[in-house]
């Protein structure tokens, strides 16, 4: 069915125009969504008039204050949401959709307390309706009260976080995670409810299980790496920290290195890779500054000499990269980076010959993946 066919006929079909704007809706247009519902509000409104119904907000139906305030949550015009909530819960105050949708709307607009009143009162209604639904089942089995949704307790634990009533939102994670064990967000939300009481043990707990079903998770990763700083495991956190690096989440990396080194100021593992990290931003003089200062520490770490040549390379400092490299090379001969990077070097100084040995050198090393080492280099 055509509905702006219809509408271009009767545009006071409400029927057209609902229909339109729901489809609007599904499409993601929202802009021509609110037309269509704003319409519709001053046709039920018109309407209602003529019928001397307009106490009732002006006769704006609760479903068409629903779409509306739906539509203007996807604009993330907020306030005017909860405004259309509020007016479909003066006529239906146990509409749970409504106290649902408003109170994410209070969260967005920073209103905790407003938002947990909706929540709580979301969870009484959820409650009442399935204990009179399921009267003998709890009776039978002894239960003395049933939870609220899975939704809704997260919603409460998220609104007692941002109220920092960290207990409270323990209560209602742990109690969604008794409804669905392996729900990832639930355990994230919890282990971070669980470092903020600084209970880090059972924080960890949360992250290696939400780990084990979702490796590559970098906030879980970055949250256990936090994890083990606080509980003094620096090596399993440098582990975590490292994994971040190689999901390319540099800036988050970096923050985490910074505060193990206010801890360890003369770390030289972590020295090293925030040098890896300050590389991969790009801020080579930084870079250069933390694996000058793990060579100080330890002066035969040849994994730091040749990070520290391949940054003076990006530096274009070569003579100096070089003299890196060299060293490398001299205790581990088949280094395959060490001879990329100083073949690399020796071209930049115009040294073919010298260019040409170590390229024959690393041909010889590793032939089968001899173009990944020079693509893009050479």
């Amino acid at each position: 069915m055509d509905f702006s066919e219809i509408l271009k006929k009767e545009p006071n079909n409400v029927l057209a125009l609902k229909s339109r704007g729901k489809t609007y809706l599904k499409l993601k247009k929202y802009n021509e969504a609110l037309i269509d519902f704003n319409d519709l509000s001053k046709i039920e409104a018109y309407n209602a008039f003529r019928l001397y119904f307009f106490w009732a907000y002006g006769g704006i139906s609760v479903d068409t204050l629903m779409l509306r305030g739906e539509t203007y949550q996807k604009l993330e015009k907020y306030n005017e949401a909860s405004i259309d909530f509020s007016k479909a819960l003066e006529k239906e105050p146990r509409n749970v959709l409504a106290l649902r949708l408003r109170g994410k709307a209070y969260l967005k607009l920073k209103k905790y307390n407003e938002a947990l009143i909706d929540f709580n009162n979301l969870s009484k209604i959820e409650t009442r309706n399935f204990e009179y639904k399921n009267l003998y089942f709890l009776y039978s089995f002894g239960c003395n009260k049933a939870d609220p949704s899975m939704d809704t307790l997260m919603l409460l634990g998220k609104t007692y976080q941002k109220l920092e009533k960290y207990n409270e939102a323990l209560t209602d994670f742990s109690k969604a995670l008794k409804k669905e064990p392996g729900n990832a967000l639930a355990l994230r939300s919890r282990g971070e409810t669980y470092l903020k009481l600084e209970k880090y043990n059972e924080a960890l707990t949360d992250f290696n299980n939400l780990l084990e079903l979702e490796p590559n998770n970098n906030l879980a990763l970055r949250l256990r790496g936090i994890t083990y700083h606080k509980l003094k495991k620096y090596n399993e956190a440098l582990i975590d920290f490292n994994k971040l690096l190689k999901i390319e989440k540099y800036n988050e990396a970096l923050t985490d290195f910074n505060n193990l080194l206010k801890i360890e100021p003369n770390n030289a593992p972590t020295l090293n890779l925030r040098g890896e990290t300050y590389q991969k931003l790009k801020r080579y003089n930084e870079a250069l500054t933390d694996f000058n200062k793990s060579l100080e520490l330890e002066p035969n770490n040849y994994l730091a000499l040749r990070l520290r040549g391949e940054t003076y390379q990006k530096l274009e400092k070569y003579n100096e990269a070089l003299t890196d490299f060299n060293k490398v090379l001299e205790k581990e001969p088949n280094n395959a980076p060490a001879l990329r990077s100083r073949g690399e070097t020796y071209l930049k100084l115009k040294k073919y010959n010298n260019a040409l040995t170590d390229l024959n050198k690393l041909l010889e090393l590793d032939p089968n993946n001899y173009h990944q080492w020079i693509i893009g280099k050479f």
